[in-house]
């Protein structure tokens, strides 16, 4: 009788340990949570380049300090192209070279050209399906090349004029057309103006006086493509 007693504590006991072993999953452990991969910068550098139809060109003209005239060129075009860096979404800057074709002035029977270095920033204003709207400025210089000019009425006949390299600034806005991830439309206006300059250098025998210009003015509705490298998530 004993013998079976502890026969049965002892199969109690296992029957126990079995039971144990079986409700314990083991040690707990605990898994770590996947860490999301931090988002693409949305920025790299880009190439662009740009035509425009200049539809006003205007300056004031100074002979002598005494007589003024108001420079009214025709139409031209301009062409451009410029290297940039989108920072991120909101922010851009470039550095860009444009030469505008000869306008001609033609009650002064002469024209001008001018060819401009800016460095630019851009802000873009929100954006919506891979529209953009933005606003820009922009400081550099410019070559300004004047053909020999006749003054109106003075009777002066053509007088040599002088090139010279002014300061420029610039002022844009327009809209940003994304086409793919890379490529971009621009669509816009731009208004630039230049310093003032010497014209005629005084002591000249035609034009003793010299002559002046100021208010050199270009207004311009621009359309380019710009192409930036790597990969770009924007609007």
């Amino acid at each position: 009788m004993r013998r079976i007693t502890r026969l049965a504590l002892a199969a109690s006991a296992l029957a126990m340990i079995s039971a144990s072993a079986a409700a314990d999953p083991g040690p707990f452990v605990i898994e770590p949570e996947p860490v999301p991969e931090p988002p693409a910068l949305a920025g790299g550098w880009y190439l662009r380049g740009d035509i425009s139809y200049d539809f006003q060109t205007d300056a004031n003209v100074v002979v002598s300090g005494v007589s003024s005239f108001d420079a009214d060129f025709d139409d031209t075009w301009n062409v451009g192209f410029g290297l940039g860096y989108t920072f991120n979404d909101w922010f851009r800057a470039d550095i860009t070279a444009d030469y505008r074709f000869s306008a001609d002035w033609g009650a002064a029977a002469t024209s001008i050209s001018a060819s401009t270095i800016l460095f630019n920033g851009y802000a873009t204003l929100g954006g919506f399906s891979g529209i953009s709207p933005y606003v820009g400025i922009g400081a550099g210089i410019a070559s300004v090349k004047w053909d020999t000019i006749d003054f109106p009425g003075l009777g002066l006949g053509a007088v040599a004029t002088n090139d010279d390299w002014r300061f420029a600034y610039a002022l844009m806005t327009g809209v940003s057309f994304d086409v793919t991830e890379n490529l971009a439309v621009d669509t816009g206006y731009r208004f630039t103006g230049i310093d003032d300059g010497q014209l005629v250098d005084p002591g000249s025998i035609i034009v003793p006086g010299g002559a002046t210009y100021s208010d050199l003015y270009i207004h311009e509705f621009r359309i380019g493509m710009r192409y930036t490298f790597g990969s770009f998530s924007g609007y």
